[in-house]
Protein backbone atom coordinates (compact mmCIF):
# COMPACT_ATOMS: atom_id res chain seq x y z
CA UNK A 1 0.00 0.00 0.00
CA UNK A 2 2.93 2.33 0.65
CA UNK A 3 4.18 1.91 -2.92
CA UNK A 4 0.72 2.65 -4.36
CA UNK A 5 0.81 -0.28 -6.78
CA UNK A 6 -1.69 -2.95 -7.80
CA UNK A 7 -1.57 -5.96 -10.13
CA UNK A 8 -4.10 -4.35 -12.48
CA UNK A 9 -1.77 -1.30 -12.88
CA UNK A 10 -4.69 1.14 -12.82
CA UNK A 11 -3.39 2.86 -9.69
CA UNK A 12 0.04 3.44 -11.29
CA UNK A 13 -1.39 4.68 -14.59
CA UNK A 14 -4.08 7.04 -13.32
CA UNK A 15 -2.91 7.95 -9.82
CA UNK A 16 -6.36 7.09 -8.46
CA UNK A 17 -6.70 3.91 -6.37
CA UNK A 18 -8.40 1.03 -8.15
CA UNK A 19 -11.22 -1.00 -6.63
CA UNK A 20 -8.73 -3.63 -5.42
CA UNK A 21 -6.71 -1.07 -3.44
CA UNK A 22 -9.84 0.45 -1.92
CA UNK A 23 -11.03 -3.02 -0.87
CA UNK A 24 -7.66 -3.79 0.74
CA UNK A 25 -7.63 -0.46 2.58
CA UNK A 26 -11.17 -1.05 3.93
CA UNK A 27 -10.13 -4.53 5.05
CA UNK A 28 -7.11 -3.09 6.88
CA UNK A 29 -9.37 -0.54 8.64
CA UNK A 30 -11.86 -3.29 9.66
CA UNK A 31 -8.99 -5.23 11.28
CA UNK A 32 -8.10 -2.22 13.42
CA UNK A 33 -5.03 -0.87 11.62
CA UNK A 34 -4.44 2.74 10.49
CA UNK A 35 -4.22 3.48 6.74
CA UNK A 36 -4.33 7.28 6.80
CA UNK A 37 -6.71 9.69 5.16
CA UNK A 38 -8.24 8.61 1.82
CA UNK A 39 -6.96 11.88 0.33
CA UNK A 40 -3.39 10.57 0.74
CA UNK A 41 -4.17 7.55 -1.46
CA UNK A 42 -4.52 9.63 -4.65
CA UNK A 43 -1.73 11.30 -6.58
CA UNK A 44 -0.94 14.90 -5.67
CA UNK A 45 -2.19 16.08 -9.09
CA UNK A 46 -5.76 15.39 -7.98
CA UNK A 47 -5.51 17.23 -4.66
CA UNK A 48 -7.21 20.58 -4.13
CA UNK A 49 -3.99 22.40 -3.21
CA UNK A 50 -2.44 21.51 -6.56
CA UNK A 51 -5.47 22.86 -8.40
CA UNK A 52 -5.27 26.09 -6.41
CA UNK A 53 -1.57 26.46 -7.25
CA UNK A 54 -2.27 26.26 -10.99
CA UNK A 55 -4.17 29.56 -10.83
CA UNK A 56 -1.29 31.28 -9.05
CA UNK A 57 0.42 32.44 -12.26
CA UNK A 58 -1.54 34.27 -14.92
CA UNK A 59 -0.74 34.63 -18.59
CA UNK A 60 -1.68 38.00 -19.97
CA UNK A 61 -3.35 37.90 -23.41
CA UNK A 62 -1.94 39.84 -26.38
CA UNK A 63 -4.09 42.21 -28.40
CA UNK A 64 -3.12 40.90 -31.83
CA UNK A 65 -0.50 39.35 -34.08
CA UNK A 66 1.46 42.56 -34.31
CA UNK A 67 2.38 42.19 -30.61
CA UNK A 68 3.75 38.63 -31.02
CA UNK A 69 7.53 38.37 -30.65
CA UNK A 70 9.36 37.88 -33.95
CA UNK A 71 11.16 34.60 -34.52
CA UNK A 72 14.86 34.85 -35.42
CA UNK A 73 15.52 32.03 -37.91
CA UNK A 74 12.74 30.86 -40.14
CA UNK A 75 12.92 27.43 -41.70
CA UNK A 76 10.86 26.22 -44.59
CA UNK A 77 9.47 22.78 -43.99
CA UNK A 78 9.25 20.61 -47.09
CA UNK A 79 7.05 17.54 -47.16
CA UNK A 80 8.93 14.27 -47.59
CA UNK A 81 8.82 12.57 -50.98
CA UNK A 82 6.15 9.94 -51.28
CA UNK A 83 7.65 6.54 -51.94
CA UNK A 84 5.18 4.08 -53.36
CA UNK A 85 5.49 0.57 -52.04
CA UNK A 86 5.50 -2.38 -54.43
CA UNK A 87 2.30 -4.33 -54.93
CA UNK A 88 -1.34 -3.51 -55.05
CA UNK A 89 -2.45 -0.62 -52.78
CA UNK A 90 -4.43 -1.56 -49.67
CA UNK A 91 -8.14 -0.95 -49.37
CA UNK A 92 -9.10 2.42 -47.96
CA UNK A 93 -12.38 1.10 -46.59
CA UNK A 94 -12.32 -0.81 -43.33
CA UNK A 95 -14.81 -3.61 -42.89
CA UNK A 96 -17.47 -3.37 -40.20
CA UNK A 97 -17.84 -5.98 -37.48
CA UNK A 98 -20.77 -7.59 -39.31
CA UNK A 99 -18.73 -8.03 -42.48
CA UNK A 100 -15.85 -9.53 -40.54
CA UNK A 101 -18.26 -12.01 -38.93
CA UNK A 102 -19.57 -13.09 -42.34
CA UNK A 103 -16.09 -13.74 -43.66
CA UNK A 104 -14.80 -17.00 -42.28
CA UNK A 105 -11.33 -18.00 -41.16
CA UNK A 106 -10.26 -18.66 -44.75
CA UNK A 107 -10.79 -15.03 -45.73
CA UNK A 108 -13.50 -15.79 -48.29
CA UNK A 109 -17.19 -14.99 -48.12
CA UNK A 110 -19.24 -18.10 -47.38
CA UNK A 111 -22.11 -19.17 -49.68
CA UNK A 112 -23.68 -21.26 -46.94
CA UNK A 113 -27.42 -20.63 -46.71
CA UNK A 114 -27.61 -18.72 -50.02
CA UNK A 115 -29.61 -19.90 -53.04
CA UNK A 116 -27.59 -21.05 -56.04
CA UNK A 117 -28.81 -20.16 -59.54
CA UNK A 118 -27.87 -22.23 -62.57
CA UNK A 119 -26.11 -20.37 -65.37
CA UNK A 120 -27.50 -22.55 -68.17
CA UNK A 121 -31.16 -23.20 -67.25
CA UNK A 122 -31.72 -20.31 -64.79
CA UNK A 123 -33.34 -22.44 -62.06
CA UNK A 124 -32.43 -22.23 -58.39
CA UNK A 125 -30.97 -25.03 -56.31
CA UNK A 126 -27.98 -26.02 -58.41
CA UNK A 127 -25.20 -24.49 -60.50
CA UNK A 128 -24.07 -24.96 -64.11
CA UNK A 129 -21.79 -27.88 -63.31
CA UNK A 130 -24.55 -29.86 -61.65
CA UNK A 131 -27.37 -28.97 -64.06
CA UNK A 132 -29.61 -32.01 -64.76
CA UNK A 133 -30.83 -30.54 -68.06
CA UNK A 134 -27.33 -29.88 -69.39
CA UNK A 135 -26.12 -33.50 -69.09
CA UNK A 136 -25.93 -35.51 -72.30
CA UNK A 137 -26.37 -32.51 -74.59
CA UNK A 138 -23.56 -30.64 -76.38
CA UNK A 139 -23.52 -27.15 -75.00
CA UNK A 140 -22.45 -24.42 -77.42
CA UNK A 141 -21.59 -21.89 -74.75
CA UNK A 142 -19.96 -24.22 -72.23
CA UNK A 143 -16.94 -25.19 -74.34
CA UNK A 144 -18.06 -28.83 -74.59
CA UNK A 145 -17.02 -31.46 -77.10
CA UNK A 146 -17.48 -29.38 -80.30
CA UNK A 147 -14.36 -27.40 -81.21
CA UNK A 148 -14.70 -24.03 -82.85
CA UNK A 149 -13.25 -23.44 -86.29
CA UNK A 150 -13.13 -27.09 -87.40
CA UNK A 151 -15.75 -28.69 -89.62
CA UNK A 152 -15.98 -32.45 -89.81
CA UNK A 153 -16.12 -33.83 -93.34
CA UNK A 154 -18.88 -36.43 -93.60
CA UNK A 155 -19.29 -38.80 -96.56
CA UNK A 156 -16.29 -37.64 -98.66
CA UNK A 157 -13.82 -40.19 -99.93
CA UNK A 158 -10.17 -39.60 -100.24
CA UNK A 159 -8.59 -40.13 -103.72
Amino acid sequence: METRTCACRKWELTGIPCKHAVAVNWNIVENGFEVGDPETWVHSVYQLTTWNNTDQFTIEPLNGRHLWPKAGDLYTLVAPKKISTPGRPKKKRRMSANELDEIGEGGKLSTHGKLKKCGSCGEYGHNKRGCPKGKGEASTSGGGSVKKGKVAAVGKKKK
